[in-house]
Formats: structure tokens, C-alpha cells, sequence
């Protein structure tokens, strides 16, 4: 299944196996096809091993088996062989992303000002370039959202968030300290997450950057980051995301964000991902940022369970002094919205190794706009809510049910159930 990243702009007859050479991880543009096979039970580690020989064979879940046979095979034969194997449900292609913007992430990027890491002053807050709360400059949705009144009670202590994106930027002074050892899914070989394209980066710092008085703050300042690199230089696979799911699943992460999709749906994914979420995680997901150029219907944010999240700008503020917030041009709409978050002229975190002075000020800093921001955002409050003792089984519910009505009134294609309420969603 393709994955791209959501910003504005995701048997034979059973015998002993035989050794083949090292699986490779990397994801090629000229890689053979491979196949997800997932099955009835969980015992994918036992299949595998027992495989036939003609293909390389590894369990990438307790379910779902990633083959890959040893000569060229289309879909059909590879379901003609395989499908109607006892214990087998679906059989399906693993797509590689190659997305046209791809290489674009970083001339995308808005390097931030200079002076923002410059001493607190009294500045709008509601503005791009004001203070965010906390004398955060640039952080307008800090403040809009009434963040620092939620940090009184829960930063988000004992909760881990898994990052499934491109990588973190481990050495980063705002996230360094807030990181678990992390898994890379792309190079694979015990190699490190790292990120060397700035948007997992940047959406880790919106989860939980550090409040530490300098640089940026994430919703959940004091939540674990688990980052799984689950996109590289040549894109992802579905196998990666679904291998980096349930790896965040054994490691104890309790929320996933997953700023990435695909206008193609997986069947295996949607069991994986209803497995996930009926096991306890919140799974929270960008809506997409195709509005303008067809709308379509996007994966994993519109699969059961997931929480889909559209993008809002800031467009200034009413008689009151209230933010007033409206959809982003680029933000999908759709059915399977539930909830809108801030998503233009986002500051977060980047790689230090973008910046050609890794020590000049304003290094390690940058805006960004799309739904990959606004996803990551709701992520950190729902940390925020599993941290203040909420059941899992209540976020969506009550992120919904408190959410700010907008447009039309009730719920709608455009905004789900509105704009998400930290300050009240939090018990």
C-alpha cells in the first residue's frame, strides 16, 4: 500500500524453511514484487518458519506474513497459490510510495525567525509570530488552545506516544530527553530512527517536545516518544507501517500517530489497525491534504476506530478575543473526519542537521502546515487524557463530545465534531 506523509500541502505446502540470504529492508524503487499474507490465528512467527521453500518469508505482526517469492509474480497467481491455504484470510500486493512532492519536504519548510528563541515578551498570541503561552513566540495554537491551563493538572507523565513517520532527530535539545530507544523499519539492521527528512521530527515536537524553556513545547511536554521509521528516501510500504504498529503495541505505546496515508484501502491493514485499537490504543491519523486536487478518501484516517484529523487555520478573532479558526483550504473532508486541530503555520522541531550552523539561533526550528500537524496535536491530548486516568475506550467519545461546534451546526464533513478542547477534554 502507498504511504505518503499528510502535510499541505501512509503457503504453499508448510516444510522446514530453507536459508536464504539476509532479508533486505531498504525500500528500492526497483524492489520485486512482495506480498502480505495475514492470517486467521496469531502464530505468523510458526508459519513463517514452516513456509516452503520459493520465497522469503518473515512475520511482520502476530497475523501478517510479508513473502516475498523468489521469482516475479503477479497478484492473481500469488492468490491462486496461496489463498486457499488453510488459515490464510487475505493476500495482498505491498506497495511502495513514491509521491512526486516527496523530495520537496524541505525547501516546503518555513524556517523560523531568528528572534523567536529570544527573551519572553509580551506579544498576541493569536498571531504566527506571537507567543504561544509560556512566552512560546510562533506557537499561536499553545495559546488558542488554552494549553497551559491542561499542564496545571497532567503534561503527560507515564504515557508513550509511538511516532510512526520518517525518523526523530534523537539529539535535538527539545526531544532528546523525552525519547525511548526507537526502531527503524526502512535501513533495518539495528540501525537508529534516524530522521533525514525533518517531517517526523516535526511532528514529534508537536506530540511532546520538552517544556524546558527554550525552543518549542508539545502538547505533552512530559510524555515518552517512541519513534518508528516507518518512511525513508524512497518512501514506505504497508508491511512498515503494519511491522511498526505492532511493534509500538509490544512496547507499551499507548497512543500512535500516524501523519501519512493512501487513497488505497488494505484489508489487512484495517484488521491490523482494528486490532490495535481493540487491544486498548488510541490511533490517531491525518485526514489528508488532497481537498483541493480530488478529495479523496484517505487510509489509515478513514479505517474503523482510527481518530481522522482535519486541519484548521487561524483567521483571527471575534468581538471577545476568542480565536475564530477555519478549515485549511488543503484539509479533506469526508464522512470519517471525528475531530479538527490547528495544522497551518505550525513551529515545531526539525533536524539540527538541516541547518548548515547547528549552532546559530533558530537552528532546529521550523513552520509547517497540513493535517500531519493537526494529527499530532490530537495524539499529545490524548496522552494528556490517558495520563489524567481516562479509559482508552472514552477518548474519542470525549474528545468528540467536547469538542467546539463548527460551521454548519453539529457534526460535519469538513470539521468532524469540531474543534478539539484540551482544557475540557482533559478530566
Amino acid at each position: 500500500m502507498s504511504r505518503v506523509p499528510s502535510w499541505g500541502w501512509m503457503l504453499p505446502v508448510l516444510a522446514a524453511c530453507h536459508a536464504v540470504p539476509p532479508w533486505q529492508a531498504t525500500v528500492a524503487a526497483d524492489a520485486p514484487g512482495r506480498f502480505l499474507v495475514s492470517l486467521d490465528a496469531p502464530d505468523a512467527e510458526a508459519r513463517a518458519v514452516a513456509w516452503g521453500s520459493g520465497a522469503r518469508v518473515r512475520a511482520v505482526s502476530d497475523h501478517v506474513l510479508l513473502v516475498q517469492p523468489e521469482r516475479a509474480m503477479t497478484l492473481p497467481e500469488a492468490r491462486t497459490l496461496w489463498q486457499g491455504v488453510p488459515g490464510i484470510r487475505h493476500v495482498e500486493e505491498d506497495r511502495l510510495l513514491r509521491p512526486s512532492w516527496w523530495g520537496s519536504w524541505r525547501a516546503a519548510l518555513r524556517l523560523a525567525l531568528p528572534a523567536f528563541r529570544i527573551a519572553i515578551q509580551a506579544v498576541d498570541p493569536l498571531t504566527p509570530e506571537g507567543a504561544g503561552g509560556a512566552g512560546l513566540p510562533g506557537q499561536w495554537a499553545v495559546g488558542a488552545l488554552g494549553l497551559e491551563a491542561v499542564w496545571a493538572r497532567t503534561q503527560g507523565r507515564g504515557i508513550k506516544v509511538a511516532v510512526l513517520d520518517t525518523g526523530v532527530d534523537a539529539g535535538h535539545p527539545d526531544l532528546a530527553g523525552n525519547l525511548d530507544a526507537g526502531l527503524n523499519l526502512i535501513e533495518g539492521g539495528g540501525l537508529p530512527p534516524t530522521d533525514d527528512f525533518g517531517h517526523g521530527t516535526h511532528v514529534a515536537g508537536i506530540v511532546g517536545a520538552a517544556l524546558n524553556g527554550r525552543g518549542v513545547v508539545g502538547v505533552a511536554p512530559e510524555c515518552r516518544i517512541l519513534p518508528i521509521r516507518v518512511l525513508g528516501v524512497e518512501g514506505g510500504t504497508t508491511a512498515a507501517l503494519i511491522e511498526g504498529l505492532d511493534a509500538a503495541r509490544r512496547r507499551g505505546a499507548q497512543v500512535a500517530n500516524l501523519s501519512l496515508g493512501s487513497a488505497q484501502i488494505s484489508r489487512i491493514e484495517a484488521d491490523e489497525m482494528a486490532r490495535a485499537v481493540g487491544q486498548g490504543m488510541i490511533v490517531v491519523a491525518a485526514a489528508g491534504n488532497e481537498a483541493l486536487s480530488g478529495n479523496p478518501i484517505e487510509y489509515p484516517a478513514a479505517l474503523t476506530g482510527v481518530i481522522s484529523v482535519a486541519a484548521l487555520g487561524l483567521s483571527g478573532k471575534d468581538a471577545a478575543g476568542a480565536p475564530v479558526m477555519v478549515r485549511a483550504a488543503f484539509s479533506n473532508h469526508n464522512p470519517f473526519n471525528a475531530v479538527a486541530a490547528p495544522g497551518v503555520d505550525i513551529l515545531s522541531t526539525v533536524p539540527l542537521a538541516l541547518f548548515p550552523d547547528a549552532t546559530a539561533v533558530g537552528a532546529g526550528y521550523a513552520y509547517a502546515s497540513g493535517t500531519s500537524m493537526a494529527s499530532p496535536l490530537v495524539a499529545g491530548v490524548a496522552a494528556l487524557m490517558l495520563a489524567r486516568g481516562l479509559p482508552a475506550a472514552q477518548v474519542r467519545y470525549r474528545l468528540q463530545e467536547t469538542a467546539r461546534d463548527l460551521g454548519a451546526p453539529g457534526p460535519d464533513d469538513l470539521h468532524g465534531a469540531g474543534l478539539v478542547q484540551p482544557a475540557v477534554a482533559v478530566p
